[in-house]
């Protein structure tokens, strides 16, 4: 579980010396003691010795959790990641009352969107002597990675049954930009379901309309007119252009590429 309240209280101490006990209760649920666990909600390890320490916190105690690696000894032996779980929910009257703020930069769309607003997010990594400073990478990842991701820097050998979606991104991390491919391609979605497969340069949407917050959400296809989207990314990176009627091989590639995945129901190999 991740804590996201205010309190950080317990940074500065071990996992098992500030970590609360899951108590249960009258109808099987189950809760914590004080909710002021610092950084480990549920308690993970029930007191016992914690060695995997997850935070999510705002940026002013983000500091703290550093200080707390750096002093145990194990910066180098920890893989720190701070990143978001979507894009923001962000309109126009958002960015009026925030000074001609856009939260998404360039990005179309937002929160729960197919467009690349709802799920490019940040991705900031530290773990001095394995990753450079500064590096920069241009390589496409997805958070369905982090598992692999984790079970490769712990040397576990996943299960061909286990993680069907997750690559490691190690690969990634030298930041030799368009010299490392990750994943094959990366499938997502909006909220009502509609489906998005991006490889290379291409990025097709399975339908019309945002499928998330942005109105339209939903556009009914016309019988001359497109089924779907189709952007080029790397031309194109804020999705104003269409070219699905244009491109009729890109669109017919990447829609078999789709269909071959969830008739899998994986895109890692068994």
């Amino acid at each position: 579980g991740f804590e996201i309240g205010s309190g950080f209280g317990g940074t500065l101490l071990k996992g098992s010396e500030h970590n609360d006990a899951f108590l249960p209760t009258e109808d099987g649920s189950l809760h914590t003691a004080t909710n002021n666990s610092g950084g480990i909600q549920g308690g993970i390890s029930n007191g016992e010795e914690i060695v995997i320490r997850v935070a999510f916190k705002p940026t002013a105690t983000i500091r703290k959790a550093q200080q707390t690696i750096d002093a145990s000894g194990q910066a180098n032996n920890t893989l720190v990641i701070i990143t978001s779980d979507n894009g923001a929910p962000w309109e126009k009257r958002d960015m009026e009352e925030n000074g001609g703020h856009w939260a998404n930069r360039i990005m179309r769309g937002q929160k729960s969107d197919a467009y690349e607003a709802g799920h490019r997010v940040p991705f900031l990594v530290r773990q001095p002597g394995k990753v450079k400073a500064a590096t920069i990478s241009d390589v496409p990842i997805c958070h369905t990675d982090l598992f692999a991701t984790c079970c490769t820097a712990a040397g576990i050998t996943i299960p061909a049954n286990a993680a069907e979606d997750s690559f490691p991104i190690q690969p990634a991390l030298s930041g030799k930009q368009g010299a490392t491919t990750v994943r094959p391609h990366l499938i997502h979605h909006a909220g009502n379901g509609m489906f998005a497969i991006r490889e290379g340069g291409w990025k097709l949407i399975e339908g019309l309309g945002s499928g998330g917050f942005t109105a339209p959400v939903k556009i009914a296809p016309t019988a001359q007119g497109p089924k779907g989207q189709l952007f080029h990314l790397s031309a194109d990176p804020n999705e104003r252009e269409d070219v699905y009627l244009k491109q009729p091989a890109e669109v017919a590639r990447l829609t078999r590429l789709l269909n071959t995945a969830r008739d899998a129901g994986r895109t890692r190999p068994a």
